[in-house]
């Protein structure tokens, strides 16, 4: 039996701002399951940003965290083996480690990420993201002992960096030759995304993530504001219509009499002669489905839905996933409507 800790050290997306002496030593401790942790904050080397004259510290930031994960082990690594030319072949440590990484990585990413939560939610500290057992700062974990002897070769284990928009896709689209023009003309005209492709492309960024009840949010959001920037149009034929200018005094009221699943199908038939639900069911139903769960998220803080016999329905990544292609197709709908 002996004492088996891996160590990293997590680069910080953006600083922890701090307030108190410099001689203090941040160092905590967590049980996660059955392992022990150990976070330190590391102050940047210049990370003294200001000190007002009533203030006796300097406000300060930290900009990476050491962690290490321990537990006692029935079994240490293997030796490593010697080869013909007297070197160390680290080769047979293999098995040993595979059984362990996973459980060790992932203890270190959730005890960081408590860390980054209190920062980011209870202090506010801006443009912090939480980490994945991913991230680069993980391909290098270091393997010892408890008297600080390396029990693995640096570097031999670790995560391979999944590739946002790879597996699974996410609606987004590979960069061909056939695309070159595209990009060229995007360099002699910039891109001005709209708010809604803006706010898709975050929810999109939350899937990956796997933050779900932010995607959730952020698909619907999106569905609303191109749904009604195109049917409130100055330009529309709804607003050019008598019963639009009805809709344009409740908009301003705050009462708009439609929801955007009725926009897109009850509405869209008289003022545009088409109609989302004839034109894409199972899209449709996704934005049905989408919408009920986006009132769960924001009223009860679950991710679920009733289907439309009142079964409460549990939410899970596919489904979202399923959901985002649902939009893509009704951004592409409303797109296509006459102005």
């Amino acid at each position: 039996m002996g004492r088996l800790i891996a160590k990293a050290t997590v680069q910080l997306p953006s600083y922890f701002i701090v307030y108190r002496p410099e001689e203090d030593e941040m160092n905590y401790h967590v049980k996660i399951d059955d392992l022990d942790v150990e976070l330190r904050l590391v102050a940047d080397e210049y990370g003294k940003f200001q000190k007002g004259r009533d203030e006796e510290y300097w406000t300060t930031g930290i900009s990476e965290i050491e962690v290490s994960v321990a537990r006692d082990e029935v079994e240490m690594p293997p030796q490593p083996a010697i080869t013909e030319r007297g070197g160390k072949d680290y080769t047979v440590q293999e098995k040993y480690f595979e059984k362990r990484l996973k459980e060790y990585t992932n203890v270190a990413v959730e005890a960081v990420n408590r860390v980054i939560r209190f920062f980011k939610f209870e202090l506010r500290n801006a443009l912090l993201q939480e980490i994945s057992v991913h991230d680069n700062d993980f391909r290098n974990i270091e393997w010892f002992d408890e008297t600080g002897e390396v029990v693995s070769y640096e570097g031999l284990y670790y995560f391979v960096q999944p590739v946002p928009g790879l597996h699974p896709p996410l609606n987004s689209k590979r960069f061909t030759r056939d695309e070159d023009a595209n990009l060229q003309k995007a360099l002699d005209i910039p891109i001005i995304p709209t708010l809604y492709e803006e706010i898709l492309s975050d929810a999109q960024s939350a899937i990956f993530n796997n933050n779900l009840r932010r995607a959730v949010l952020e698909l619907a959001i999106a569905c609303e504001v191109m749904v009604k920037q195109k049917f409130f149009a100055e330009d529309s034929p709804l607003l050019k219509s008598s019963v639009g200018q009805v809709f344009e005094l409740m908009e301003h009221r705050n009462k708009v009499p439609f929801s955007v699943v009725e926009l897109i199908s009850d509405v869209a038939e008289r003022v545009f002669k088409r109609n989302f639900k004839a034109d894409k069911p199972k899209d449709f139903k996704s934005i049905e489905h989408l919408f009920r769960c986006r009132n769960s998220v924001a009223h009860k803080g679950k991710l679920t839905y009733k289907n439309n016999n009142k079964k409460e329905i549990e939410v899970k990544r596919p489904v979202v996933i399923e959901w985002l292609y649902s939009v893509a197709a009704l951004m592409e709908w409303v797109e296509s409507l006459p102005s």
